[in-house]
Formats: structure tokens, sequence, C-alpha cells
């Protein structure tokens, strides 16, 4: 018999195969289908200050939070089923509820939605909804609304109100309003000079009508004199008369 070819160093052969055997595990783990982890929390960073935490306890459903390098503040994400389709996940992203309220976008299949609330969970804020039919884009659920809505087939609808009158800047898109002219010249034509406030940004295009102020029959009206500045609305006779307007920069 031979002599056995036993390795010159045992410790780092048994070394060398138990590390292979360990790339071998470590491969065939990350070529699984599926994984699993079983914890009732998982953290990610540290414990207090910046972190994501991932099923936080106590949560009754499944969520994933992102915490700020200070306070106990957090964002999170969370899924749950659709009221309206079973068989459909809705996303939602909130910030934490505190006592001015919170901030949520709310992601469905046909519909995403982003609003503010306040603490007791009603709309206090602007908001976003769009589906695959129509958007509304402004205060849309609110007791008081002001907003735009855009649907499919072209149409556009403005709720809310403009203001009267108002110095708005030389931005300003309309410009809109009624001024009373409460006394005539005492001549053939009265004057009524109608100022923006500010010098628009463009040049504007006006568009005015006269309003009697009693049972007086019509005169004849029209636009005198206009610029960036504003504009001077001429009535034929002396009488007393509302100048109803509308603005809109080109």
């Amino acid at each position: 018999m031979g002599t056995p070819n036993y390795p010159a160093d045992w410790a780092g052969e048994l070394n060398r195969i138990k590390g292979g055997v360990k790339d071998a595990l470590t491969a065939a783990r990350t070529r699984v289908k599926f994984a699993r982890i079983a914890a009732a929390e998982l953290v990610v960073g540290v414990l207090t200050g910046r972190r994501i935490v991932i099923n936080p306890e106590g949560s009754s459903r499944p969520i994933i939070r992102f915490y700020p390098d200070d306070g106990t503040d957090y964002a999170e994400i969370w899924g749950r089923t659709n009221p309206d389709d079973p068989a459909i996940t809705r996303l939602l992203i909130n910030t934490a509820a505190d006592a001015v309220g919170y901030s949520q976008v709310r992601v469905d299949r046909d519909r995403l939605y982003l609003s503010l609330f306040d603490a007791e969970n009603a709309p206090a804020g602007g908001a976003v909804n769009l589906t695959r039919d129509r958007v509304d884009l402004g205060f849309v659920y609110t007791p008081t609304q002001a907003r735009f809505a855009f649907d499919k087939d072209g149409f556009t609808q403005h709720y809310g109100r403009w203001t009267t009158w108002t110095n708005l800047g030389p931005q300003v898109g309309i410009f809109a309003g009624q001024v009373l002219k409460d006394a005539g010249s005492g001549g053939t034509y009265t004057d009524l000079a109608i100022g923006y406030g500010a010098t628009l940004a463009s040049d504007a295009i006006v568009v005015a009508t006269i309003k009697n102020t009693a049972a007086q029959p019509p005169f004849a009206h029209y636009v005198a004199a206009e610029s960036r500045t504003g504009f001077t609305v001429r009535c034929e006779g002396s009488h007393a008369f509302y100048a109803n307007f509308w603005v809109f920069r080109s």
C-alpha cells in the first residue's frame, strides 16, 4: 500500500471546503422562486432616527413606513382591497395624521386621487382626481368648490367664482368685474376708465357691456382706449351706468 496523500495544511483545507459549501448554499438561495421572512416587524436602518419599518408592530394591515431623522412623524405606503372591485388592490400613500390633518395619494387601476384631509378625515384643501373619462383639479370636494373639470369629449367646466376688479398682478390670465359710474359728464359722452392695478405681462382683449342703473333706454357704448394698464369705456349721454367687463390676456 502507498502512503496517503494528506494535505499539508489541514486547517486551511477545511476552511476552503466550508467556504465552498457556504458559497454554494448562498447561490442556491438566490435562485429560489419564493422567499419568506417571518417577522412581526422588520426595521431597515437604525431603531430610532431615519429608518424604514415594514409591517409595524400593532398595525392591522401590511404597511411600509418611512421615518425622518428626528421625531416620530412618518409617511407610509399600504395596500388594501379596492371596495369597488375585490379582485384589485388599492395602493395608498399617506403622511401621518396629526392635529392639522394629512395628505394622501390613492392609486386604483382606473383612478388616481391626490387630496388633503383634516384630522377628522374630511377633505380640507385642494385635490386632483383623475379617471379615464374625466379630470377634476382644484378644491373638488370641499363645501366651497373652486375647480376645473376636463372630460374625454373635449369639454371644460369651471366651478366657483371669479374675483371682481382685483389687482392680481401682471401674470393674471382673466381680469373681470363690474364697476359703477354713478354720474354722467353732462356732455354727449361719458367715459369710465378702469385700471388693472398692474401692467399686464402681455396684451389683453377687452369684452365690455353696459348695464343701466334705472329704466332707461339702451345707449351706445364702446371701448374707446385700451393698453396693458387698463381700458376706457365710452357711453352715449350723461347717465349713470354699470360697466361689466371680462378681459383676458393673449
